[in-house]
């Protein structure tokens, strides 16, 4: 597991805000709920919140522009599968 990046779900909490708490304890930073970023199959898992100026100085233009074509060409799940199972079988 990425060790910046903590679940709810691995502890057991009362509620949601209990683990927001607990979590937040751990952080400098404020954290966010990755369910509230659009994605409801991430909610329940905390990341801290960089400002943009900080994601900039380390992440690559290519992950934060033009993501929809960053997606549609690595994030091919039937196409790599297809790839992957067809190397597989000729080994």
């Amino acid at each position: 597991m990425n060790d910046n990046v903590l679940s709810a779900a691995s502890v057991d909490f009362a509620d949601r805000s209990d683990a927001e708490a607990c979590l937040g304890r751990l952080y400098q930073l404020p954290l966010t709920d990755l369910g509230s970023t659009g994605n409801p199959g991430l909610e329940g898992i905390f990341s801290p919140t960089y400002e943009p100026e900080l994601v900039s100085q380390y992440v690559q233009s290519q992950f934060t522009s033009g993501t929809e074509r960053y997606v549609e060409k690595y994030q091919n799940l039937p196409y790599w599968k297809h790839l992957i199972c067809g190397a597989l079988e000729r080994v």
